[in-house]
C-alpha cells in the first residue's frame, strides 16, 4: 500500500476509545484524517464520504456491528471495515467475518492494529484492481464479440479441417442456421475444383510451414449457390492447439463487374484496332501514350515519342496543330496532318 492520509470513518460511541485508537495508528506510522459517529443515520451519511476505511465497536445504544455490516455491504461494500471491541466472544466476532468485516482487535489489543490496517488496505487495492481487471476483461470481450458478430466478413476458427468457432456471417454466407456449422469439415463448402489446391495450401500452414495464407477460391452455400470469396488465414490457438483464424470476404460482385470491365475493355479495343484510321492518345506534352492497330502499323516505335516525330517525323509540332488548338480551347478541333508516304519524303507544313 502507498502510505498517504488515511481518511477514516470511526463508529464508535466513545469518544476517548476512537481517539485512542487514532493515536495508535499515528504511532504505526499513519497520517489520519477521522470522523467519529454514533448512530445509524449518522454512519450512513458517512459513508456516502467514500473513507478509506471504517472501525466499528460491537455495541452501541440503539445499534450495533451485525446491523452496521449490513448496512455498509449495501451502500459502500468494497471500503474495508475492521471490528474493534472490548471483550467479544468468538461467536459475535465470526458472524461479524461472515457479515463482511476483514479483522477484529480488541481494544487492549490495540498493538497489533496498524498491521490489521495495511493488510485490510492492501487486500482492498488488490480487489479493486482484480474487480478493475474482470471489468476490462469483460468490456474486451463484449468489443470482440461485437466485433466478431458484426463483421461484414465472415470469420471462423479451422482446427484439424474442422470449423470449430464460426460467427453470424459465415452462417449467412453459407446458408445455414447460427452455430449449425459448428464441427463441420470446411472442405465441404469448397467448390469441387477448388478442392485440391485449398488443401494442399492449408496443410502447409498446419504443418507450421507458414504463418499467414492469402488465396482466393470458390465456396458452394448449402443452396448450391457458387460464392467467389477472398480467404485471409492467420495463426491462432484453439483449446490450446494451433489453428487457423479465416477471414472470408465475398468478392463475387467484385469479380462479376472486373470480369465484364475485361469483356468492355476487349470490346473497345477491339472496334479501335478493327478501324482503318490512327487513333492515338496523347498527354499535354503531345506524347504519345497509346496507340491503335492502325496508328502502331504507321510506327510500330511511336508509343513514348511526341506525335510530330512518330508520325510526321519532323522536330517540332506541326504548324496550326488541332491538338494544340483543342488543349487550349477545350473544343473539339479538326485539322490536317501531311504523314510520309515513302520514306525519306520531306513532310509538308
Amino acid at each position: 500500500m502507498n502510505e498517504k492520509t488515511l481518511r477514516l470513518l470511526i463508529l464508535e460511541d466513545s469518544r476517548y476509545d476512537a481517539e485512542f485508537a487514532v493515536r495508535q495508528l499515528e504511532k504505526d506510522g499513519f497520517e489520519v484524517e477521522y470522523s467519529v459517529v454514533d448512530t445509524e443515520k449518522s454512519f450512513r451519511e458517512a459513508l456516502n464520504t467514500n473513507p478509506d476505511l471504517i472501525f466499528a465497536d460491537y455495541s452501541l445504544p440503539g445499534f450495533n456491528c451485525p446491523r452496521a455490516l449490513l448496512i455498509h455491504q449495501e451502500i459502500s461494500p468494497d471500503i474495508p471495515m475492521i471490528l474493534i471491541s472490548g471483550t467479544i466472544g468468538e461467536e459475535r466476532a465470526a458472524e461479524c467475518i461472515r457479515l463482511g468485516a476483514v479483522d477484529c482487535v480488541l481494544k487492549d489489543n490495540l498493538v497489533r492494529l496498524g498491521s490489521a490496517v495495511r493488510r485490510a488496505l492492501d487486500e482492498a487495492e488488490q480487489r479493486r484492481e482484480r474487480t478493475n481487471t474482470e471489468r476490462r476483461l469483460r468490456e474486451s470481450e463484449e468489443k470482440y464479440r461485437l466485433t466478431v458478430e458484426n463483421s461484414s466478413d465472415g470469420i471462423c476458427i479451422v482446427q484439424d479441417g474442422r470449423m470449430v468457432f464460426l460467427n453470424s456471417r459465415i452462417s449467412e454466407l453459407l446458408g445455414f442456421s447460427r452455430g449449425s456449422g459448428i464441427d463441420k469439415p470446411f472442405i465441404d463448402y469448397l467448390h469441387s475444383d477448388e478442392q485440391q489446391r485449398v488443401i494442399a495450401e492449408y496443410e502447409e500452414f498446419s504443418k507450421g510451414l507458414t504463418d499467414r495464407q492469402k488465396m482466393e477460391t470458390t465456396l458452394i452455400s448449402s443452396e448450391g449457390r457458387e460464392i467467389i470469396v477472398g480467404l485471409s488465414i492467420s495463426v491462432t490457438t484453439h483449446e490450446g492447439r494451433r489453428a487457423g483464424l479465416v477471414y472470408i470476404r465475398d468478392i463475387t460482385e467484385r469479380k462479376k463487374m472486373e470480369d465484364a470491365l475485361r469483356k468492355s475493355e476487349a470490346q473497345k479495343q477491339a472496334l479501335l484496332d478493327g478501324s482503318p484510321d490512327m487513333i492515338v492518345l496523347l498527354d499535354r506534352k503531345l506524347k504519345v501514350i497509346w496507340g491503335n492497330r492502325a496508328a502502331l502499323n504507321m510506327n510500330p516505335d511511336s508509343i513514348g515519342q511526341f506525335c510530330y516525330r512518330a508520325f510526321p517525323g519532323v522536330e517540332n509540332s506541326c504548324r496550326g496543330c488541332s491538338i494544340i488548338k483543342a488543349i487550349g480551347t477545350g473544343e473539339n478541333e479538326t485539322g490536317v496532318m501531311h504523314q510520309k508516304a515513302v520514306a525519306g519524303t520531306e513532310a509538308l507544313q
